[in-house]
């Protein structure tokens, strides 16, 4: 999850304004939709989530609300200091960091657990 996360973001960061704000609104549009395409695909993928779905252990609308999670969750929490930082120097530490945090939260807090 943490590499499709940063190939996404790897991207943006590219076209982030030198300011330190929270992402535009189109930015954030464009970061979510990218979000939920790679999450969904990425969870579907996974030869362990695989397994929990063929055995009605997990579902399509837990996977939908885990993605739903991250793609928000992750667009409110990163500015553009963590892509500023990523961009430039390769740091992928605050990002992870964010991505972390997005993805305990989430697992945490929404019906993804199986």
């Amino acid at each position: 999850m943490q590499k499709m996360l940063i190939g996404l973001l790897c991207g943006l960061a590219l076209h982030t304004p030198p300011i330190h704000a929270r992402l535009l609104a189109n930015e954030r549009a464009a970061y979510i939709q990218s979000f939920l395409t790679n999450c969904h695909s990425a969870q579907i993928r996974d030869p362990f989530k695989r397994n929990l779905m063929s055995k009605g252990q997990l579902t399509s609308s837990q996977i939908d609300a885990f993605c739903q999670c991250g793609a928000v969750r992750s667009a409110d929490t990163l500015d553009s200091r963590v892509l500023e930082e990523f961009a430039k120097n390769q740091n992928r530490q605050p990002l992870l960091s964010v991505i972390d945090q997005v993805t305990r939260y989430c697992s945490e807090t929404r019906p993804f657990k199986p």
